[in-house]
């Protein structure tokens, strides 16, 4: 029995990947099931970068996330002392990422420490109960299940993902961090790629864990900064990386109010993470 369901749709670029992201996280909030923001999150994320950024698609196609959480209305009545006692219904989250780009996702070796990517499915696989792919006429759907428990006091804890290597445990320790950058529709893609490398690699040199970058995509919009302020209050993280302050262009008002708005709605310093710094 479907209990709730909801599409999302993105335009096929990078920086749909974090508004994916923060939209999932909503999601499990407003359905009431914090205890899988973390996993969903993790692994919208990986599916949603592997749909815009492999393959090819036709111009203008966008991504299409499913969500919906199934009931299983096979429930087994106890009878004990003549007294009816009803088992927990379990619930299934199942989430499907539909593409239309060329290419079928698939698992690789083992990557290594160091490397940047090819974890994807890796973490779908780790994080979930049950995933796969459909091929379509055009494109594919990637989906995945989460199982959950809920009774009377609500979903019941899903045992969250431990750091198990030195590299985990020092993310872990490292203060946490967000990203701040501009990805407006004539912004080209390397340009994006290398400024979100920018914040990734400075964030890393200087002790960061940088959590996640918002990036704005429609031009004289201040979205992502609402939601950058709002996490930072969320979370209570105090540390903010731009690019550079000249990345906000040549105006020098806009400038400051950026800067002013992170500052005073969510007290938190920001840093430039300018080339060659």
């Amino acid at each position: 029995m479907v209990v709730r369901t909801t599409e999302r749709t993105y335009r096929r670029y990078r920086p749909s990947v974090g508004v994916a992201r923060r939209d999932a996280r909503r999601l499990a909030a407003e359905w009431g099931l914090p205890e899988v923001a973390d996993i969903l999150a993790s692994v919208i994320s990986e599916l949603v970068t592997n749909a815009v950024v492999h393959g090819r698609a036709p111009r203008g196609s966008r991504v299409l996330v499913t969500y919906r959480l199934d009931e299983d209305v096979r429930l087994r009545v106890e009878r004990v002392d003549r007294v009816e006692r009803v088992q927990p219904v379990r619930q299934v989250l199942r989430v499907e990422v539909r593409d239309w780009a060329t290419g079928m996702p698939k698992t690789t070796r083992r990557p290594s420490p160091e490397a940047e990517n090819g974890r994807g499915l890796r973490t779908v696989a780790a994080l979930t109960d049950r995933w796969g792919v459909i091929p379509r006429v055009i494109g594919k759907s990637v989906w995945f299940e989460i199982r959950l428990l809920s009774g009377p006091a609500g979903p019941q804890s899903r045992a969250q993902p431990s750091c198990t290597t030195e590299t985990d445990r020092e993310a872990h320790m490292a203060q946490p961090i967000y990203g701040y950058m501009r990805a407006y529709d004539g912004t080209p893609d390397e340009q994006i790629r290398a400024e979100e490398q920018q914040l990734s690699h400075w964030a890393k040199a200087e002790g960061y864990q940088l959590l996640a970058i918002y990036a704005e995509s429609d031009e004289g919009s201040t979205r992502e900064l609402s939601a950058l302020i709002e996490e930072c209050n969320r979370t209570q993280t105090r540390a903010v990386v731009v690019p550079s302050f000249a990345h906000f262009g040549t105006s020098r008002v806009l400038r400051e109010q950026i800067s002013a708005h992170v500052v005073r709605n969510a007290a938190a310093a920001i840093h430039e993470a300018e080339a060659g710094r």
